[in-house]
């Protein structure tokens, strides 16, 4: 009897689990999930907490999705107006429209693609430079120079120095070969003679007794004096050894240094930097991946406010040329955003994002600061991301 009794309990019990984890999926909203699946597509957008599909090329947004994972109501551009990929615009971005007086047009602007202008014949414009009006060609060379690149819409001619009889004999192997010769391999010994000196210093060291600091039996100084009695070379090519040698000896400084301190802990480190700086040095150039589980478009996008916070605006626009955009796209998102500055350069971002899709990613905006000489502020950039919590230092 009391075995039948548990027995209808525990059916009982079975039950009443059995409906409330169907009552929980029910009562689970759908939306959440498709929103997961769909942020992590290039083909969507997020507007009023829902996931939209973007609009086509050569269309708009005219009405926003009402639920995730569907359309939006999209109009056609119109009226001298484009958009070349797929987009969340509330509008198309107005054609550019080509100087009457000194341009042509290559290219008229259709619904996907802006009209391309080109400077008329005789005249050209630097596609690296605004270019607010055509110049005139030069029509001839110099006295004394000779044309390699005729004039054309991007550039103007090319002269050089025309080589003379005398010229093209002191270019021959046969003129003053020994001379050459015994002048290179003179050189030669020389950089082999600083390499030994440089690989000496690392060994040979002074311990200042009072400061603990470590100095070099030789400097730079004396590097310098010895490279510049076997050479005798251009002035350029003694400032380039200068910089080689002292990059050699801050080296070899920092090595010994470091090799100190792990031999003794008791014996002052005295450096330009220490070792701790070092290892964050080190540890920043790690690839950088979104934090808490973040995907790496909504990442990204929200990376776009410290780049514009940290890029000079005297160096936008060069960041914008170097990602790819066109003069046409960067005027065309200002004049759209007069007076919004962090608008516009959000924008151009956002831009740069679509046209790139998949293979937008913070790597690639970092490998072009450094390739634009801009090596502080991708470590300023690099800092901010990981201080305001958006990306962590890869595993």
């Amino acid at each position: 009897m009391a075995a039948k009794r548990l027995l209808t309990l525990w059916v009982i019990l079975c039950t009443l689990l059995e409906a409330k984890a169907t009552s929980l999926v029910a009562t689970q909203n759908p939306e959440d999930t498709v929103s997961v699946v769909l942020k992590q597509n290039d083909e969507f957008y997020e507007h009023n907490g829902r996931i939209c599909k973007k609009c086509p090329a050569g269309h708009s947004v005219f009405q926003h999705c009402k639920s995730s994972g569907t359309e939006g109501v999209c109009h056609p551009c119109e009226n001298n107006t484009f958009s070349k990929y797929l987009n969340d615009f509330e509008r198309c971005l107005p054609c550019t429209e080509c100087r009457p007086l000194d341009e042509v047009v290559l290219q008229p602007c259709t619904t996907t693609s802006d009209a391309q202008c080109a400077c008329k014949s005789g005249t050209f414009c630097s596609p690296s430079l605004p270019c607010e009006t055509c110049h005139k060609c030069t029509t001839r060379c110099p006295d004394g120079e000779t044309m390699v690149q005729p004039c054309t819409p991007e550039s103007d001619m090319l002269c050089v120095k025309a080589l003379g009889p005398a010229d093209v004999t002191s270019q021959t192997p046969a003129a003053g070969s020994n001379g050459q010769i015994l002048f290179l391999l003179g050189i030669l010994f020389c950089v082999t003679l600083v390499v030994a000196v440089s690989v000496g210093i690392c060994k040979c060291r002074i311990k200042d007794s009072r400061t603990g600091s470590v100095t070099s039996v030789w400097d730079s100084k004396t590097i310098r004096r010895l490279r510049r009695k076997c050479t005798h070379g251009p002035q350029e090519v003694e400032d380039l050894w200068d910089v080689q040698v002292d990059q050699r000896i801050r080296l070899s400084s920092l090595e010994y240094a470091n090799s100190n301190a792990r031999g003794s802990e008791t014996t002052p480190l005295q450096t330009t930097g220490s070792s701790e700086e070092v290892q964050v040095s080190t540890e920043q150039r790690r690839n950088l991946v979104p934090a808490n589980g973040k995907d790496q478009m909504t990442a990204l996008r929200l990376a776009f406010d410290i780049f514009i916070k940290e890029v000079p605006l005297r160096d936008w626009k060069r960041f914008m040329r170097a990602l790819g955009l066109l003069d046409n796209d960067i005027d065309t998102i200002a004049l759209m955003h007069v007076g919004d500055m962090k608008e516009q350069h959000f924008q151009m971002l956002r831009t740069w994002h679509d046209m790139n899709g998949k293979g937008a990613s913070l790597d690639s905006l970092l490998e072009v600061l450094c390739n634009m000489d801009l090596k502080g502020i991708e470590d300023k950039i690099r800092a901010a991301l990981i201080t305001q919590g958006l990306y962590v230092l890869e595993e």
